[in-house]
This record gives C-alpha cells, sequence and structure tokens, in this order.
C-alpha cells in the first residue's frame, strides 16, 4: 500500500482497495521478490555486496524461492538493490556466508528442509546449485558459523516440527576441505570426514549435538579464551542453556549456565568494556545479561549479591522476534556507542483502530513496531560520605 492508514502492508491488484483503503494505490514490488522473509543477511564477496533474503512464506505456502540482491553505491550515494538470482527453499529461516579455505558458500537453514550449503563462485550467477552438500537437520530455526584455531564451524539451532513434542538434537559441524574419499583437511589438521559435497569442494563432520527443546536462535561468542554456545528456547517452561569451551582442542561444549528466560526468540551479543548478551522475548519483556567475570547476571532484586550489583536490564517490548546490536563510534562522547533494536511481530498503535474502521478496513492492526535503545556507560566511583546523585533527570529520583 501507498499510503493511508495501512501503508507498507502487502496487497494484490485484486484486493488492494479493500486492504490498502479507498484512492491508495497498491506498488508493484516484484522486481524484488522478497514477501514473508524471516531473515536477511549482509555479506560481501568477489569485491561486491550482496544481501539474501530467507524468504519462508508467500501467504500461501514454505515452498517458495528465497533472493539474492546486489548493493551497488546509487547516483545520490545511497546504495541501490538489484536482483541477482532465486533459490527454491522450503520455510527458509537463515542464510549465511562462509569460506572454507579458499573456496567460499552460502548456507540456508530451513525449518521444512535441510541445511543446505552452496558454493558461491560470483558473476552474474553466483550460487553453484549443481555443488552442493545437504546436511540431515530438518525444523532448523537459524545457525551461526565461527572459526577456531583456523577450522570452521557451523551450529544449528533446531526449532522442530510443529506437534513434535520433546527435546530436539541442535548440532554442530566442523567444514573442511576434502582431500580424497575419507579425510579431509580441517584448519592445519587432516580427519575423517562424515559426507562431502557434490562437486566435492567442502566436507562436514558432525562435532556434537545439543539437547533443545524450541530453539528459535543461537548465538556464539568469546569470553577471553571462553567460547560460548547459547541457545534462544521459544518456550515459557524451557529456559535457554549456555554452553562453554575452554580448550579448542578437541573443542567440546557443557553446559554451564541457565538463563531465566521465556519464550526467547533472538540473541545477540556485544562487548562494551565486558560482554553483554541481548534476548529478545515475545513476552512483554526483553532482556539484557551482563557478564561479572563468571556468570550471566540478569536485573538486580533484592537476592542479588553486591559483587553482581553491575547487573542486566530489562526492555518493555511487544511480541519482540529479533534482537540487533549496531555499534557506532560517537565523536561527542568520544567512544563506541551500542544501539539495541528490537523487532516486533505485531503492534497496536494508538489511533489504529479508528484509522482503519474509517477507512473500511477490519477493526484490528498487524502494524509492525521496533524500538531503538541507545547505550551508555555507567561510571560509578566511590562516595566518603553521603551525596545526592540525579539517576534520572525526567522524574527527578535520587539515589542517596
Amino acid at each position: 500500500c501507498d499510503g493511508g492508514p495501512r501503508a507498507g502492508a502487502f496487497c494484490t491488484a485484486a484486493n488492494y482497495q479493500t486492504v490498502c483503503g479507498p484512492s491508495v494505490t497498491c506498488s508493484n514490488a516484484n522486481a524484488f521478490k522478497i514477501l514473508g522473509a524471516a531473515h536477511a543477511a549482509y555479506f560481501r564477496a568477489f569485491g561486491e555486496d550482496y544481501v539474501m533474503f530467507a524468504n519462508f512464506w508467500d501467504g500461501a505456502t514454505s515452498d517458495v524461492q528465497s533472493t539474492l540482491m546486489r548493493l551497488q553505491p546509487g547516483s545520490g550515494g545511497e546504495y541501490e538493490a538489484s536482483f541477482v538470482q532465486e533459490i527454491p527453499t522450503q520455510g527458509a529461516r537463515r542464510w549465511v556466508y562462509l569460506e572454507v579455505g579458499p573456496v567460499s558458500f552460502v548456507a540456508v537453514a530451513q525449518f521444512r528442509g535441510k541445511v543446505i550449503l552452496y558454493r558461491f563462485i560470483g558473476g552474474h550467477a553466483p550460487i553453484a546449485s549443481v555443488d552442493t552438500l545437504e546436511l540431515d537437520v530438518t525444523g532448523s530455526s537459524s545457525m551461526k558459523t565461527f572459526q577456531v584455531s583456523g577450522v570452521v564451524y557451523l551450529v544449528v539451532s533446531v526449532f522442530g516440527e510443529p506437534g513434535s513434542g520433546g527435546s530436539k538434537m541442535s548440532p554442530l559441524y566442523k567444514l573442511g576441505t576434502p582431500i580424497n574419499a575419507t579425510h579431509s583437511q580441517f584448519g592445519s589438521s587432516v580427519g575423517l570426514h562424515d559426507q562431502v559435497s557434490l562437486g566435492g569442494s567442502v566436507s562436514a563432520t558432525l562435532v556434537q549435538t545439543f539437547p533443545t527443546i524450541a530453539a528459535n536462535d543461537v548465538e556464539h561468542f568469546l569470553v577471553g579464551s571462553r567460547l560460548f554456545i547459547a541457545f534462544a528456547e521459544y518456550s515459557s517452561s524451557a529456559q535457554s542453556v549456555l554452553y562453554m569451551s575452554e580448550d579448542s582442542n578437541p573443542l567440546e561444549f557443557s553446559p554451564t549456565q541457565i538463563l531465566p528466560t521465556s519464550d526467547a526468540t533472538s540473541m545477540k551479543a556485544f562487548n562494551l568494556g565486558t560482554v553483554y548478551l541481548a534476548v529478545s522475548q515475545a513476552g512483554p519483556l526483553s532482556v539484557l545479561y551482563r557478564w561479572n567475570g563468571t556468570t550471566f547476571v540478569g536485573v538486580n532484586d533484592v537476592a542479588t549479591r553486591s559483587e553482581n550489583a553491575a547487573g542486566g536490564q530489562e526492555f518493555a517490548s511487544e511480541t519482540a522476534q529479533a534482537v540487533v546490536v549496531i555499534e557506532q563510534y560517537d565523536p561527542t562522547a568520544g567512544e563506541i556507542v551500542p544501539y539495541l533494536i528490537l523487532s516486533s511481530f505485531r503492534g497496536n498503535l494508538p489511533g489504529d483502530t479508528a484509522e482503519l474502521v474509517a477507512a473500511g478496513v477490519a477493526s484490528t492492526t498487524q502494524r509492525l513496531a521496533g524500538e531503538l535503545f541507545r547505550g551508555r556507560r555507567e561510571r560509578v566511583v566511590g562516595m566518603r560520605r553521603p551525596v545526592a546523585v540525579q539517576i534520572n533527570p525526567i522524574d527527578g529520583r535520587f539515589l542517596f
């Protein structure tokens, strides 16, 4: 819809007057071939900028095409997107770009299909659909790739088929370059592989599995030399589990902490003097955890010990589906400032119902709402005597 109370909503030539309202036109978005996207992944390869869209559902089916777009500078300095290629997917949830040795790949996590790696060769049709590697993982929701000692790893979060119940195993793979029928080069070492791609360009070996209930996202990050993997459990009864590995040879993760989340949808770790872990939740609150040197600490309460006093934070959010952290240098503050974005699945804004009724549209809305937060560092110093410290200029509260 080009305007009106439902500007930006999807419409067709047959229903746009009902969906958009009177005297509002419906723009043609077919050139972008993006509909029902679950995620967009930016990456740079072969000297060019790309965005890969994971199209999950087009309104009728999840057997749809996911879209690769190329970004190029426009005449005004802004970037313009152009269509490059489509790849058939089954409920695509996440794309990632990775490099194994000198070879480039893109991988897709699919809810109804398997996890598939495609060789990425650049040019007019960069995704080589004839050189693929299928990993026997279904019901996947997200994935992350990372390197340890030159070895490339791929961890997948498994949500599971609806109604399947019980525990699902979310896998961790290491990827290598095949050197013969049985062995591959993994970083600086050679070892057995489980399977090889059709074109023989990449191999995969299962390293470990993690028991999850309904993992909606997975995050990997470092705290010093310790490696962490965290799964966001989209469940009101199952809390999110944090795994840690202190040794990269061999790489093995063990559960180290249970995070008291509820219907967690996404996770993002970032470093601002210490490590923080932001978790979006589908309920009324999303949360920020802070690393205190031994564990991640949430919001303070009456039981919080003094050494954990510099804890986390809660954010009022409605049906938050994803959290994104952007770090940018602020010349005024003279430091890197984090910006946290929470994107929501739905939101009811004041006046929506009246506007929609007046336009002859439905009396409810699925208008999306997002929130942007700016981070700041609180510098705490000791006090020799009681002093007044203003901590919230808006309502005048003081801490003594």
